[in-house]
């Protein structure tokens, strides 16, 4: 190195391949792990002469900043990708030693191509690396099978800078829902966009007062003509739900439930209603959401945000409540008694606006949706 040789001469050669040699040796012997996500965020903060503060445009609110770097929170994959944007944190740094970093595997295409096939979609085969593409490509055009083009899935799915295998578990999973919305029992009546409004929100919040208030609420919205299809998401493809139009022109609503909270599961399906109503077949023919990773720059999500929201708890009644000023379970349920919805639809509401996820935990109806799914499918039809 003293001699700092030429590198086409025979000493730079020598020099290049001890260099190599003793980077192996250290690698193999002293290897240095990875930070935490946590501790590379904190990093870069002081590196960048910044503060907490300054992660509140990144990840949301104050309160989420708090969660996120007390480890109460975990980083989702909108929350990676913005910070490996604005502070420059790799995105495996981000995706760390946890849950998500666990899922990596599954959603590479070989990955993708053996959920499906566990999962019963598709029939047995032998994927490997080198047909895994073109397996899954397949299958998403076997979907339409002459009755839906998913080429009007192409291109205008909004989900910004998602990775190549985020996009595709959505684009199965989208697949997957149109096919299972032409079930009979899904579709019981024709859509007539002229005779649907707004107020089948209220309608709807109403009949979250029932114990088997999802149950109904598929039911009722299956007779106006808007199939709702409930379907476990890919690995990757981390949303709540989805709204688009089969190719005859037909509503489909898709959910998830990866979180089987009722407050969740209203909101979403709201959410999803209002994208049905107001904005499919305008500018955009697909919806995918998370629905706690607010999205402020798009005037539809800000939109269908608040008319759900306005829909559960009308903003007037809310301002004045007392379960929003003190936050007990009992007057979490007399403003539920008052307005005939589920308290689980209050108590969420609370904890999202507070940021505290602990508090009124038991009053948000956790695994609630799918038992009563489960029940209503169990059922006679």
């Amino acid at each position: 190195m003293a001699k700092d040789p030429a590198p086409e001469s025979e000493d730079g050669r020598k020099l290049e391949l001890l260099a190599l040699l003793v980077e192996t040796y250290e690698k193999e012997r002293f290897p240095i792990a990875q930070p935490e996500p946590v501790e590379a965020i904190l990093f870069r903060l002081e590196q960048q002469g910044l503060q907490q503060k300054d992660l509140v445009p990144i990840l949301g609110t104050k309160s989420r900043v708090s969660e996120v770097l007390s480890g109460k929170r975990k980083l989702t994959i909108p929350m990676m990708r913005r910070l490996s944007a604005q502070l420059s944190i790799p995105i495996q740094v981000l995706v760390g030693s946890d849950e998500s970093a666990r899922d990596a595997g599954n959603e590479s295409p070989v990955g993708l191509a053996r959920e499906i096939i566990r999962r019963g979609w598709a029939s047995s085969a032998r994927v490997s690396a080198k047909n895994a593409r073109d397996f899954i490509q397949r299958m998403i055009n076997s979907a339409g099978s002459d009755q839906i083009a998913l080429a009007h899935l192409r291109g205008s799915l909004p989900f910004g800078s998602l990775m190549e295998s985020e996009t595709t578990a959505i684009r199965l999973w989208i697949a997957r829902v149109l096919v299972r919305s032409r079930d009979s029992v899904t579709r019981r009546g024709a859509f007539r966009a002229e005779s649907i409004d707004l107020t089948i929100l209220s309608e709807l919040a109403k009949l979250s007062w029932f114990e088997n208030g999802p149950a109904l609420a598929i039911e009722y919205l299956s007779k106006l003509g808007i199939a709702v299809v409930v379907e476990r998401q890919l690995p990757g493809g981390r949303i709540d739900g989805a709204a688009t139009l089969d190719i005859d022109g037909t509503p489909v609503i898709g959910l998830t439930l990866r979180r089987d909270r009722l407050d969740i599961f209203w909101f979403t399906l709201l959410h999803e209603c209002v994208h049905v109503i107001r904005h499919l077949s305008k500018n955009r023919d697909v919806f995918v959401d998370d629905v706690t990773e607010m999205n402020e720059l798009d005037p539809y999500e800000v939109e269908a945000d608040k008319l759900a929201r306005d829909a559960l708890i009308p903003l007037a009644i809310w301002r004045e409540s007392e379960a929003r000023r003190v936050r007990t379970p009992s007057a979490v349920r007399e403003l539920s008694e008052q307005l005939r919805i589920h308290p689980a639809i209050i108590a969420g509401r609370i904890q999202r606006e507070t940021g505290n996820y602990r508090q009124l935990a038991s009053m948000v109806g956790q695994g609630e949706v799918g038992r009563a799914l489960s029940e209503r499918s169990a059922s006679p039809a």
